[in-house]
């Protein structure tokens, strides 16, 4: 694979190279880094002919977006594609409040993540992203882990989405969760560009996807694999990997109370 090969996104007139660069670590996803570091990962990466960058208000409550704004800064805009996601807003803390959340980013803000994938927070959480982006538009936008509210991401979220792409705020649509079963589902009843698989198509784990496959070659949907190369288990070796899985990323999230499948 040629990493900075670009391919056409699904039907838009995106193209994307073989390689993008994720916006989890620089948000401080376990331990924090310096602002400059995240900045200079963000521009090395341009650098060496990477063009995808891909973000999310939930990741460090807002500051992954805002650390790769101030990346972007001055950089041509046609030189990058961005993503970023929606169902996610950011509220803010309640100081002494008992709040029952697992939120594996060091030195966020002080807001909380909440889920919304109604209509009007959509709109509200794009309008937010915009503005810590420092940005007009986010070329491609997914609804972010919508497991346990597939009828609302489709009524609210999706009929959003559809809306900024009519108005160009964004080309391309798409579904970023972990699991590809309601992906299925999303292939069949809607119109979306790309999905983003995370962590259930890659070197180690060869989870049955033949059917989402099947449908987005038929409806030339892009995929986008997230973490492909198993959370490190490469570089640590399994024994190391299991246990941390046991020892730091368990439960994975929790969001209102409620368990949460993925949160990155």
């Amino acid at each position: 694979m040629n990493p900075t090969e670009r391919v056409q996104l699904g039907k838009t007139s995106l193209r994307v190279t073989r390689l993008g660069l994720g916006g989890t670590a620089i948000a401080g996803l376990y331990h924090d880094v310096r602002e400059e570091a995240a900045v200079q990962t963000v521009q090395r990466a341009l650098a060496l002919g990477t063009n995808l960058i891909d973000t999310a208000p939930l990741y460090g409550a807002g500051k992954s977006e805002q650390r790769v704004g101030l990346s972007l800064t001055g950089v041509e805009r046609g030189s990058f594609i961005l993503a970023s996601k929606v169902g996610y807003g950011l509220v803010e803390q309640k100081p002494g409040a008992n709040e029952d959340i697992f939120f594996p980013f060091e030195n966020a803000p002080p807001l909380r993540p909440v889920m919304d994938f109604s209509y009007d927070g959509v709109m509200r959480s794009v309008e937010q992203s915009l503005r810590r982006l420092g940005l007009d538009r986010v070329d491609i936008l997914h609804i972010h882990d919508p497991h346990n509210h597939y009828d609302e991401a489709l009524k609210g979220a999706y009929k959003a989405l559809d809306k900024l792409r009519e108005e160009k705020i964004t080309v391309a649509v798409g579904v970023g969760m972990n699991q590809p079963e309601m992906l299925v589902r999303f292939a069949r009843e809607a119109n979306f560009d790309c999905f983003l698989l995370a962590g259930r198509f890659t070197l180690i784990d060869h989870t049955d996807a033949k059917e989402l496959l099947s449908l987005c070659i038929e409806n030339h949907i892009s995929i986008i694999l997230g973490g492909p190369y198993n959370s490190g288990i490469l570089a640590t070796g399994v024994h190391a990997w299991h246990h941390l899985q046991l020892s730091e990323r368990s439960p994975r999230c929790v969001r209102n109370s409620a368990p949460d499948r993925s949160c990155l």
